[in-house]
Order: C-alpha cells, then structure tokens, then sequence
C-alpha cells in the first residue's frame, strides 16, 4: 500500500512537470490577470415514487477561475466539491488513474480538480496542457464517436448535463490549415468511465451488463486492473473539422484503452475489469436550414472487445461495431425547442460459436421537447430516452424557475419501465420525483 502511494505520487508529479516550466514562459510575457470566476452550489435530493425512500442526497460545490497573461496565455483551474448521503453514492474512483483521483475521498466526501490548464493561443495555433476535457460530437448523450473522453454513470443517464465528461491529464494541439482545424490530443492518464459502486442506486442489474450473469444471480467480487501512465495506457486522437457554407463537418481517428469494461474471470473467482486498446475511425455533419440544425455521427471500431459466453465459460473476444447517429433541432416561436435523436449500435457477427452477453444491434432514441415562459423565468422540459427495440426507457419531465439571477430552483420526475432484464427497466425500481436548488454568482 506503501508503494503503491509512492508511485501515484510520482506519477501525479510526472504529469504535472511542464506545468511550471510553461507558467514561467507565461510570466515573463505579463503578470496574472483574473478573466473570469464562477461559482455554484447545488442542493439535490430525490425520493424514490414506489417506497418513498430518499435516494438521492447530495451537494455539489463547483468553482472555476480563468487566469490570463497577455495576449497569448491562458489558465484556467475548476474543482468541485461534493458530498452525498445517500443510495446513488458518488461512484467508484477505481477506474480512475492515480494522477486523476480526488485529492480528497471518502464514502460521503470527495473534493476533485475538474481542469487544470494552461494554454497558449498565437497565429492560428493553440496548445493546452493539463487536466482537461476533449468533446468530439455533435450529437447530446448518444457518443457515437464522442468516446476519447470517459463519462460518469454513477448516475445512469439522469443527470442534468448528459454526458457528464471526465477530465484527464494530457497535451491538446489544434492547428489551423487546409481551411480548417487539425486537433491533436493525447491523454497521457487511462481513466476510464466512473462506474456506481457495488450494490448502489444504479449499480447493474440486467445481464447484458453483468457479463451475462442471470437476474437476481449473485454476483461475484469485481476487481478493477491497475490504471497507469504507461505509454501503451495513453489515448491518442487526430481530427480534422472544417466549415462549410452552412455548417460543418469533421473527420477523427483515435486509439486507447476502450472505456468501457470488459470481464475476465480469475482463477480466485473475482472477475476482472479489463479495458483493451481498440481504434475508432468517425466522421461527423452539422448544418443548418432555417428553424432546423441537422447533425449526423458515424463511427466504426474494427476491433471492439466483446464479451462472449459459451462452453468454454465467459471469454474476450474482437468484433467490427459500427455506431451511428441523426438528430434534429428545431427552435420555433415564443420559446419552443424539441431536440430528437436516434442511434444504432452495431456489433458484426463473428465466427465464434460463443454467444455475445449484450444484444447484437442496439437502436436508442431520445426527444426532448423545451418551452420557455415569462422571459425566460419559466422553463418547462419533457424528455424521453430510451430502447426502441425493447420499448424501455425514461421519461422524465421537469419545471426550473429562476427565482432571481443568482437562484434557480427544479423540480420533477424520472420514471423509469420496462423489463428488469433491459437496459432501462433494470432500473425500474429506481424511479423518482427530485427536487434541485442552485445558486450560481
């Protein structure tokens, strides 16, 4: 345990050993200016509709300070403090690679650096390095090739910004050329998508999140590999995006440990969470027309680690998946936004007799329908995502009212259906009625 702690501690100082070196360069260029602070707090809390149990109690503290030297140079540091007592937890950080876990972490506090940057932007150049995100897409939530950046799913897909990205330490370089934008990204951390710990709000259930394991099957110890700094643990990304008349368009490559887990069985009887290196080529369309925005995503990894399960136990294997997606947006009069999406994700067939723990072809759809009232004081949401094979899904309407320009208090319902062996209505049990309070200055 004592290396152990060593060795992260090498490890956080190793990512952060340029950082000096370029805050040095910044300040012999021009002293520190303040740009821009932002603050929020967020009260929420949630009771489950079936028992009428609290399920959710939580307090988020965020901050975010953007420092600039000169006409070049940029810093920018976010944290977030959280605590929670409750069935939803805050999430495993096993998954997150020792640079990237929270300074501060308990079973009901944990304090976070959400970014730590400092870039330099000059002549059609710019470079960051740090803790940071990056976002390839252009659809909301369905992350057809929005997959260099882990995600939190602590709380299944109920959360207020969708997908909730998580920051890692690496180097970004966008460059402009060709009428358009090389972007350059190497995340030198391999953490992976926050899963809920063991037994939590919305910790899985259904087999095809279980390797296969059939309901109500007692599930054995999951033991999560090391994450590292390796070289063969970076990610790397090259995308090259440029404007057209009415919109744009882009083209990506990346390689890295695939987010997502994959379970090998130990001979001790634990199951081991593995995330393999798979290659991700997409493509993405924007355009507008009028009242409507058109986005389109196509993504194809030709060798995604899939779990099988046959004679021969649960084993990983490697299939050709393609993902795809279309959304619409559509902003009439007086306020009215509807959002609507549909994905499919697909694994090819493969020659192995071993039959695949998820479904071959998944086809998701969300609409959102928004109405603003009273300038913008009222806002009324409905949406709904979910299975359009299986007929599960959420719905889950809602009523925010800005009180004033600091306060800003939610209220609604998260109900979720269908058959506790499906990708929603394992959570059936879980539904909700919540209420938020934010302050923001």
């Amino acid at each position: 345990m004592v290396r152990r702690t060593r060795d992260a501690s090498i490890r956080r100082a190793g990512s952060l050993a340029l950082m000096p070196l370029l805050l040095a360069a910044a300040l012999a260029e021009a002293a520190p200016r303040l740009e821009s602070q932002r603050h929020q707090l967020a009260l929420w809390s949630a009771v489950r509709t079936d028992d009428g149990e609290v399920s959710l109690a939580r307090l988020s503290a965020s901050s975010e300070w953007r420092w600039r030297f000169g006409d070049r140079w940029q810093a920018e540091l976010g944290a977030r403090l959280e605590l929670a007592d409750d069935d939803t937890g805050l999430g495993t950080v096993r998954t997150f690679a020792p640079a990237s876990r929270p300074l501060i972490d308990s079973e009901h506090a944990r304090l976070e650096i959400d970014a730590a940057t400092l870039s330099r932007q000059h002549a059609g150049q710019q470079i960051v390095l740090g803790k940071q995100v990056v976002a390839w897409g252009v659809l909301d939530g369905l992350r057809v090739t929005d997959r260099f950046a882990p995600v939190r799913l602590r709380d299944f897909v109920l959360t207020e910004v969708r997908p909730e990205r998580i920051s890692r330490w690496g180097v970004r370089v966008r460059q402009r050329a060709l009428d358009g934008w090389f972007d350059f990204a190497v995340a030198l951390d391999d953490t992976v998508d926050q899963l809920p710990n063991p037994g939590d709000t919305f910790s899985p259930l259904a087999p095809r999140s279980r390797a296969g394991l059939p309901l109500d099957a007692v599930a054995p110890p999951l033991v999560v590999a090391d994450r590292g700094h390796a070289p063969s643990d970076a990610t790397i990304g090259l995308r090259f995006s440029r404007g057209l008349a009415a919109g744009s368009f882009s083209v990506l490559v990346l390689d890295g440990p695939d987010t997502e887990p994959r379970f090998t069985p130990q001979p001790d009887g634990t199951v081991r969470l593995d995330y393999p290196r798979r290659s991700l080529f997409g493509a993405t369309f924007e355009a507008s027309a009028g009242a409507f925005v058109w986005r389109a995503e196509l993504a194809h990894i030709p060798d995604q680690p899939v779990n099988r399960s046959g004679s021969a136990g649960l084993l990983i294997d490697r299939e050709a998946r393609t993902l795809a997606g279309i959304g619409l947006d559509w902003r009439g009069e007086d306020g009215l936004f509807v959002n609507a999406q549909f994905g499919i994700d697909h694994l090819k067939e493969g020659a192995s007799d071993a039959a695949l723990v998820r479904p071959q072809t998944d086809w998701i759809g969300t609409v959102r329908v928004q109405k603003s009232l009273l300038q913008d004081t009222i806002i009324l949401r409905a949406e709904w995502i979910g299975s359009l094979a299986d007929g599960d899904g959420a719905f889950r309407p809602s009523v925010e009212w800005a009180l004033n320009d600091t306060l800003r208090l939610g209220a609604g319902i998260d109900w979720l259906h269908g058959q506790p062996d499906e990708l929603f209505g394992q959570f059936r049990d879980q539904s909700r009625a919540w209420l938020r309070l934010t302050a923001s200055f």
